[in-house]
């Protein structure tokens, strides 16, 4: 699916990246905060932090932050994840 690169470059904050998820599906992307949108609607999916473990669901399957980020050579920070959440008002399920 083609990413409107207009559309992402008005979403992403300063210093953020963003990489296309091929698995579970081409429809979603990630950024390098911890953020997941759908591309064909163009809408943030909610994430969650459960006992500081971040992951989000694409396709009903459950899929981890951590190898996600490994997989795009990306440091995983769950604190720096939690920070921009807080900072932006980004929506996420958090359970500590």
């Amino acid at each position: 699916m083609e990413i409107d690169e207009e559309w992402i470059e008005s979403v992403l904050v300063e210093d953020e990246q963003y990489r296309e998820l091929l698995h579970p599906s081409d429809r979603y992307l990630i950024t390098s905060f911890g953020r997941i949108f759908n591309i064909k609607s163009k809408k943030q999916i909610v994430t969650s932090c459960v006992g500081g473990r971040w992951t989000y669901l694409a396709n009903r399957v459950n899929v981890n932050f951590n190898k996600t980020f490994v997989n795009f050579g990306w440091i995983y920070s769950r604190s720096l994840i939690s920070q921009k959440y807080k900072e932006y008002g980004w929506k996420a399920y958090i359970k500590e």
